[in-house]
């Protein structure tokens, strides 16, 4: 059985996550944030840079990193405080945490079962498909209990 304290804190990431939901449809700017929002409060590149500490080709090498999707978080937050803005940061499972479990358990006991099964039935001792589902959905719950051993 999953401990209380895993379940709550899934529990508890999940109800922090929520927020964030409805921004995994929403797509980066395809000049980043960085450069968007330098932009779109006026501000030069030159002036920014100053501000920053840094040349501006040094500045321009950031704004195409973040292009790349290779800025680190640290330049990001430096960037941002001298526009006076706040780098928000966030890993967002794409489904809710119990689905991804539970369907991560599927897969990992169907493998398990497939290939005992597979040996069987070379040995002439296949299983039948129901009797297979109910070896599946026990696994499954045996995985789930100590999700750990689901991403070995």
């Amino acid at each position: 059985m999953v401990s209380i304290p895993q379940t709550l804190m899934r529990l508890q990431v999940a109800e922090k996550l929520k927020p964030w939901k409805k921004l995994l449809d929403q797509p980066r700017p395809v000049k980043g944030w960085l450069r968007t929002l330098r932009e779109s409060l006026g501000m030069d590149a030159v002036d920014l840079s100053r501000k920053m500490g840094v040349r501006p080709s040094t500045l321009h090498q950031y704004e195409v990193s973040e292009q790349e999707g290779t800025i680190s978080l640290k330049t990001l937050q430096r960037a941002g405080e001298a526009m006076d803005a706040v780098l928000v940061y966030a890993l967002v499972p794409r489904t809710d945490m119990e689905t991804m479990l539970k369907n991560r358990a599927r897969s990992v006991a169907e493998d398990l079962i497939g290939k005992v099964g597979h040996s069987m039935a070379l040995e002439a001792q296949a299983v039948e498909s129901a009797e297979h589902r109910r070896q599946a959905e026990a696994l499954m719950e045996q995985l789930l209990a100590r999700p750990r051993r689901l991403w070995k």
